[in-house]
């Protein structure tokens, strides 16, 4: 064999080392945040059916890029409450499978439930059907991110978390949130 073969052979294998590197972090990176999904079927006019299915893994990275203005105005209910909807993202997660709220009327039937890691959201009326799984790590790096804008940064950390707690669920699977 060839001094130059050799090399080519060398640097091949390496290359080729570090594309199933790559390959196989991406995949435990989109195994570890999760699929967002949302289905929404328009049963009014043309019947529209959107289906939109993204790594999670995109949605961190992208938040990451947006500017601090381009969040405008973040409701100061919001801001306060960041601490408690971090700890309760992280609460949830260790939770089994639960049904969190379900609201049935004469037009519409909403129920919002845990299911693995996920946010399962629906919504179903003779309108539109809109189904959402939503990870659990995708609602934290938005907390995450909404926690270092200035404005949640001015506030003082005590201001945080007076008052905070919140119970979820019900029954046996009821999780409480103290802070």
């Amino acid at each position: 064999m060839t001094r130059s073969s050799r090399a080519f052979l060398i640097v091949f294998g390496l290359t080729a080392l570090l594309l199933s590197v790559a390959v196989a972090a991406v995949a435990v990176s989109v195994h570890r945040c999760g699929i967002l999904r949302v289905d929404v079927h328009d049963w009014e006019g043309d019947g529209q059916h959107i289906r939109l299915r993204m790594p999670g893994v995109v949605v961190p990275i992208a938040v990451q890029l947006v500017p601090d203005a381009a969040f405008g105005e973040v409701p100061g209910e919001v801001l306060e409450h960041i601490e408690l909807m971090e700890v309760a993202c992280d609460a949830l997660a260790r939770q089994p499978d639960f049904l969190m709220i379900e609201v049935h009327d004469a037009r519409e039937h909403v129920t919002i439930a845990k299911q693995g890691d996920d946010l399962v959201i629906e919504v179903e009326s003779p309108d539109e059907d809109v189904h959402i799984m939503l990870p659990l790590s995708l609602v934290k790096s938005m907390t995450a991110r909404l926690a270092r804008l200035p404005a949640c940064k001015a506030r003082s950390i005590d201001r945080c978390r007076d008052g905070a707690g919140a119970v979820f669920g019900h029954g046996s699977h009821a999780i409480v949130v103290e802070s």
